[in-house]
């Protein structure tokens, strides 16, 4: 089971709400969004939070965010938005 908090982050951002979506916005100002997938995982349901991490490996480099799935506990989403290809 991965703890979305101890992984090596930007700073382990962790925000709720209107927050969230304008630090989001400035993370992933010029990425695409490439995939979603659910990964082994907590984030807590009662707030809107969200994790950001940087990420470089198989689909390229960016940030990745985890936010709660709403129907498990067990499980998180994860969202890769990568550089765009030349």
């Amino acid at each position: 089971m991965i703890d979305v908090r101890s992984r090596n982050s930007i700073g382990a951002l962790l925000y709720s709400g209107e927050y969230r979506n304008a630090i989001l916005n400035q993370f992933t100002s010029g990425l695409v969004e490439d995939h979603s997938a659910l990964t082994n995982g907590y984030l807590s349901r009662r707030k809107s939070t969200c994790a950001i991490y940087k990420y470089s490996g198989r689909f390229g480099d960016g940030v990745v965010v985890f936010t709660p799935n709403t129907g498990s506990s067990r499980y998180c989403w994860i969202t890769y938005y990568v550089k765009p290809p030349m």
